[in-house]
Formats: C-alpha cells, sequence, structure tokens
C-alpha cells in the first residue's frame, strides 16, 4: 500500500514508474491504483514467465528476478521503451 511520505515523495519527480510484484497482490495494485501514483505516472507490468534454470523453472515474480536472468543491455532496452511510454499501464511479454 502506498504511504503519505511515499505520495509526498513522488511529487519530486516529473514521473514515477512503478513496477509491482508479478502476483496476484501486485495485479491488485495496478487494478486499484493502490500506490496513489500522480497523473502521467505508470505502472510496468509483465505476462507471468518462467525461464528453465537447469531443470527446474524459475518463476519471474519480481524485477530482482528480472535482473538475476536477464543481460544488462536488454533491460536497459526495455527501461528506455517503458519511460518512452505514456500509458498509464505498460505491460510487456517477456
Amino acid at each position: 500500500s502506498s504511504s503519505i511520505y511515499k505520495e509526498v515523495l513522488y511529487g519530486l519527480f516529473s514521473r514515477v514508474v512503478a513496477i509491482p510484484d508479478c502476483d496476484s497482490s501486485g495485479r491488485k495494485v495496478v487494478e486499484s491504483d493502490l500506490w496513489h501514483l500522480p497523473i502521467k505516472s505508470s505502472y510496468m507490468t509483465w505476462v507471468q514467465v518462467t525461464r528453465k534454470s537447469g531443470s527446474k523453472k524459475k518463476l519471474l515474480k519480481d524485477v530482482d528476478d528480472l535482473c538475476k536472468y536477464y543481460e544488462k543491455e536488454v533491460l536497459e532496452d526495455l527501461f528506455c521503451d517503458v519511460l518512452l511510454d505514456e500509458e498509464r499501464i505498460i505491460s510487456f511479454e517477456i
């Protein structure tokens, strides 16, 4: 959930891009704007994906997982695309 302190901090930036977890809690955040992002800000989401890690499939649940399993250049391109997109909800298939 959002706190009054976080919401005050949003005002320091011209735009905020929030990246909630890719799970039911994260979907609720986006659907109900639980983080109360300011106008012109966005939520970045992705389609639930699994990556093979050895013989096991690894669930990419949050931005930390994305950073672990994708190369820096791929993530730079992804985040640049997000910053250029003005939609409220920006979704990717990864």
